[in-house]
């Protein structure tokens, strides 16, 4: 191989290595992660390297034959075999993800490779090879970043689960397969046929643009499959939530039910026999009996039964809960779906509360009619900066739960033609819940 060669080799490793670390890089590492990237590179190395060496060895010794064209063919299909074994070498994934990455990396760099080449036919005809193999790197990676800022920074990945059914991702990767890397054999036919005829630079010139415009379109179809299956998997995550909190919501109501009708009965075995007991005793037992009995009553049973149980745990924190609601405007919403809204609501602000002064544990639920919405404020302090993501704070207590907490909150209420607004002003953060009522 000679300079030129090894130099365009470097650059396509460098070009490849790139298209599918951007892909990946929301996966989860594996452990020795820079030995087993190391390895990754070495085997993508040699897949672009030991093509080159064999194209041109065929090429000097027979020309442009169709055992050169399909040497070019292996070259190109064991650079994509190599970056998905990359990805599945160094994250966490099973071999979907791994072709998914892969699949969606060589469109990329098919998309910057012919947009290059579009600009070499145009205007760099005539331009120092290592000219044109530096805007070719610059121009790969502005299309990289462009992919990455519009589309890719907006995916969120599920662990290292399959994003899309099995059998699409297969046929997508193989329509793939035979368009991009089997167009090396049509491009080489192409320059046969008509090369020094007047029509040859526009034939190759609308040949370069319908590729460019295929592995953009295969490029966006993954990632729309990708979407769609993130969807359902939300609401799958989010419907298996409410059937948990629905369940949740039943034991906590026989709970306090029970709770009441003991606390009934001891008021009355005080009555009767409160002479009897030890002063001392008789404060304590009268004081708990105080606690049960100052649950919250917003005229709403489920709602009572999650801000009292609520009520518990900030009584136990040391934390002041108020709240000032009509609960009578929300008995359109079944028991469960209210309990899920304001569980994961107040203990989300309680969590925002917990570590604070104490001073600063408090935590306010109000509520208000806007025309014919009624808006439920909460509000807490938090001593921490939120990062708010599609119009959601990220959650800080569990990075792996994605903030279902928040989401199955926000399906709720869409459900029920409401909405949600979250937003910070100074060290208060507060949440309002929006739903329409009749007037």
């Amino acid at each position: 191989m000679n300079l030129r060669e090894i130099i365009e080799s470097l650059c396509s490793v460098i070009v490849f290595a790139a298209a599918a670390a951007l892909t990946a890089c929301r996966l989860r590492r594996r452990n020795f992660f820079a030995l087993r990237a190391a390895l990754g590179l070495a085997a993508l190395a040699a897949a672009l390297f030991l093509g080159q060496w064999l194209v041109g060895a065929a090429g000097a010794a027979n020309g442009l034959g169709r055992g050169t064209l399909w040497l070019y063919v292996a070259r190109y299909a064991a650079a994509y075999t190599a970056m998905t074994a990359g990805v599945a070498l160094c994250f966490r994934c099973n071999f979907w993800v791994a072709l998914f990455c892969g699949t969606v990396g060589y469109c990329m760099e098919n998309i910057g490779q012919r947009v290059f080449t579009i600009l070499e036919l145009l205007v760099l005809g005539n331009a120092h090879w290592l000219l044109r193999e530096a805007i070719s790197m610059a121009v790969a990676l502005s299309v990289y970043g462009a992919a990455f800022w519009l589309f890719l920074r907006k995916n969120e990945w599920f662990g290292g689960e399959t994003p899309i059914d099995n059998r699409v991702q297969a046929a997508a990767s193989a329509s793939l397969a035979v368009m991009l890397i089997c167009v090396v054999p049509l491009t080489a036919s192409l320059m046969g046929a008509f090369g020094g005829t007047a029509a040859y630079k526009e034939i190759l010139l609308y040949h370069y643009i319908y590729t460019t415009v295929y592995a953009a379109l295969a490029f966006l179809i993954e990632l729309g499959l990708l979407s769609k299956s993130n969807g359902e998997r939300e609401r799958e995550i989010i419907g298996r939530i409410l059937r948990e909190e629905c369940e949740r919501y039943a034991r906590e109501k026989e709970n306090i039910d029970l709770i009441n009708v003991k606390c009934h009965d001891l008021k009355h075995q005080i009555e009767l026999y409160g002479d009897r007991i030890d002063k001392a005793e008789l404060k304590e037992i009268s004081d708990l009996i105080g606690i049960y009995d100052s649950g919250v009553k917003t005229g709403n049973e489920a709602l009572d039964v999650i801000l009292s149980q609520k009520n518990l745990v900030c009584r136990k924190k040391g934390i002041r809960l108020t709240c000032l609601l009509d609960g009578g405007l929300l008995g359109f919403i079944p028991p469960h779906e209210l309990y899920s809204l304001f569980g994961n609501a107040v203990e989300n602000a309680i969590d925002g509360v917990s570590g604070l002064p104490p001073e600063k544990r408090a935590v306010s639920i109000g509520g208000e009619r806007l025309g014919g919405f009624f808006n439920i404020r909460i509000e807490n302090y938090f001593d921490e900066g939120l990062t708010f993501k599609g119009g959601l704070p990220v959650t800080r207590r569990d990075k792996e739960y994605h903030g279902f907490g928040m989401k199955s909150i926000k399906f709720i209420l869409e459900k029920h033609g409401g909405s949600l607004r979250a937003r910070a002003d100074g060290d208060i953060f507060i949440l309002n819940m929006f739903l329409p009522v009749s007037p």
